[in-house]
């Protein structure tokens, strides 16, 4: 789980077949199934608990983001067109 949520985030459904990342982490038992059916077996068991809520941990942080980012383009584009200005004077 620690590897998929990174790709298919809280909301988003996960594909039928997983994904070449989603490794069943096993031990083979004498006797038991093959690596490959045990790999199905947990993403359809990740599948059934994927969007039920109590799987997930939920956080809150503080971000600048919405304020640091406008800010960032905006002087960004400045040096662009001043750059843009003298190549072409």
């Amino acid at each position: 789980m620690t590897v998929i949520q990174w790709k298919y985030t809280y909301g988003l459904q996960l594909p039928d077949s997983p994904p070449e990342q989603f490794r069943a982490n096993t031990q083979l038992a004498p006797g038991s199934e093959p690596i490959s059916s045990s790999r199905v077996r947990y993403w359809h068991r990740l599948q059934r608990v994927w969007l039920q809520p109590s799987s997930w941990v939920t956080s809150q942080t503080w971000s600048t983001d919405w304020l640091t980012m406008p800010i960032a383009k905006t002087l960004n584009w400045f040096d662009n067109y001043f750059k843009d200005l003298i190549q072409r004077g």
